[in-house]
């Protein structure tokens, strides 16, 4: 009976995932447990044609990119078009650390709000739900 127990709580332990974010808006970096079929990070961006464009590229947790004690390190990459999708872009690695829920930081026309963090037992687990949003107005900021 123990051992049954035992083996039904590391199944559910092993197959567990933090919950996806009610908000729309809202996006999810996880770990190992939670990443699906292709590449392991997330774009976000503004429409991308006539006018300039934004894009934030997250990648997923593990390595620089984790929780630890209730706040979150990013390292992320930023690109920006400041005429159009066929002009010349920049990019720009950013790390941003120590992010508790709340904070928001903000690198030329790039904000990033920790909205949630799921800091879980075992580290393949965690999660962080970032509320990402553009600018354009502040294109020429970029560090």
């Amino acid at each position: 009976m123990i051992i049954g127990m035992a083996g039904l709580s590391s199944v559910y332990l092993w197959n567990y995932t933090p919950p996806a974010p009610d908000d729309p808006d809202v996006v999810q970096l996880t770990g190992a447990c939670c990443l699906g079929p292709g590449v392991p990070w997330l774009n976000v961006r503004t429409e991308r044609g006539a006018g300039p464009a934004a894009q934030v590229v997250l990648y997923e947790l593990g390595g620089p990119n984790r929780i630890s004690g209730g706040a979150v390190d990013l390292s992320y990459d930023l690109f920006v078009w400041p005429e159009d999708e066929a002009g010349q872009h920049t990019e720009t690695a950013l790390t941003d650390s120590d992010l508790a829920v709340g904070d928001t930081v903000s690198h030329g026309p790039a904000t990033i709000e920790v909205v949630k963090i799921h800091d879980a037992i075992w580290d393949r687990y965690d999660a962080v739900d970032l509320r990402v949003t553009f600018d354009l107005d502040r294109i020429d900021e970029v560090p």
